[in-house]
């Protein structure tokens, strides 16, 4: 019989650490090697621009091992352009990566500063952990990663940096050490999708009775209509007086690629004259979906339509048995809109620091000309 397994819990080579990496899967694979043909193939993850090679192949116990890198760069390629993004990476002594940190840069008014890609909640540090490793070498662990990290920023001669990091990173007092500075910000999560009526049940009682109006009168249908998604996209910032903070040219691109990549939904609703009158943008990977962006029309806000969205987006989202995630808002009507859906406030960090005295005077300046510019409208 041949046999290929698949797996990234498997040696990267021969002689690499039981306190790494586990060989219990390698235990069983080098049984079968006995009576069968196996090959076994080692996905990893290495960002295009740092792509790190391992030796293609190794022979363990018998058993050919192939190291295959997975290239997962598409999404900082797509809202950050190719040329605006990079990755730090942490090995260990076996020069196996442990750590990495993407990052968008920016270099404006001469001022050069790393900072939130355009559409994305989170970044920050990627930590791989020992099997087994125990609470207080995990906090060692980390810190010798964020210090080596501290390090590289360094070497880029930036003037400023700031990040938010994902809710899974939770210490970032060996940042606070090193000079960072911290802010406390929260995404709403829902969990457990996995039952729909216990969901429901802790949706508060308007957003239940909105559900149950709009049910008899709004079908929900999806589509692949983007240009008129950003046009209501563009409606909730301009009814704020606000510049949409990015371009069709740079929708139309990522949603190619999330569409290529089977890993978004839009939904709408249309008014009784055809009318698109509200629409959501759902992101999704195999752990999460996430409430990427919406369109509501203007007029039709006091209707509360996009509330059958969202619970659209949520059975969407529960079918596939992923975490939702509404991304957040520290916006206290927005905070509260995604509340009533019964969704867990969920701390996350935004964690800064300034290198450069270039950086001290761009953080000063940066409010009153935000404020000239209010001012002017």
């Amino acid at each position: 019989m041949n046999i290929l397994f698949i797996s990234n819990l498997y040696p990267a080579y021969e002689g690499h650490s039981v306190q790494e990496i586990s060989y219990t899967l390698h235990d069983i694979v080098k049984h079968w090697v006995k009576i069968h043909n196996v090959v076994v193939v080692r996905p990893y993850f290495v960002p295009q621009k740092k792509r790190i090679h391992y030796e293609r192949s190794f022979l363990l116990d018998d058993v050919s091992v192939y190291n295959l890198p997975v290239l997962k760069d598409w999404w900082m390629d797509a809202v950050c352009g190719e040329d605006k993004w990079d990755v730090i990476l942490i090995k260990n002594e076996n020069d196996v990566i442990i750590a990495s940190m993407p990052y968008y840069i920016r270099n404006k008014f001469g001022v050069k500063i790393i900072t939130q890609p355009p559409l994305t909640q989170t970044n920050g540090v990627y930590i791989k952990y020992p099997e087994g490793q125990k609470l207080c070498s995990r906090i060692s662990y980390e810190k010798d990663i964020i210090y080596e990290i501290d390090e590289k920023l360094k070497e880029l001669k930036i003037d400023y940096y700031n990040q938010n990091f994902h809710y899974t990173f939770t210490n970032w007092q060996p940042f606070y050490w090193k000079g960072y500075s911290q802010t406390t910000r929260y995404t709403y999560i829902l969990k457990d999708l996995s039952n729909l009526d216990k969901v429901y049940g802790n949706f508060n009682k308007s957003k239940r009775k909105y559900i149950k109006q709009n049910e008899k009168i709004y079908k929900v249908y999806k589509t692949e209509d983007i240009k008129t998604f950003y046009a209501l996209n563009t409606k909730v910032f301009k009814r704020q007086n606000l510049k949409i903070p990015y371009s069709l040219n740079l929708i139309e691109k990522l949603d190619k690629i999330l569409l290529e990549k089977k890993s978004r939904v839009i939904f709408a609703i249309d008014d009784k004259n055809g009318d698109t009158i509200c629409m959501l943008y759902l992101v999704f990977d195999n752990k999460s979906s996430y409430l990427l962006m919406s369109g509501t029309d203007p007029d039709t806000r006091d209707f509360n339509v996009k509330t059958l969205l969202v619970w659209e987006a949520i059975k969407f989202s529960s079918q596939k048995k992923l975490i939702f995630d509404f991304e957040g808002s520290m916006v206290e009507n927005i905070a509260t809109f995604f509340k009533e859906f019964g969704a867990e406030p969920t701390p996350y960090f935004n964690i800064s620091k300034t290198f450069s005295m270039k950086g001290k005077v761009s953080n000063l300046v940066k409010p009153i000309y935000h404020g000239f510019k209010k001012l002017g409208k």
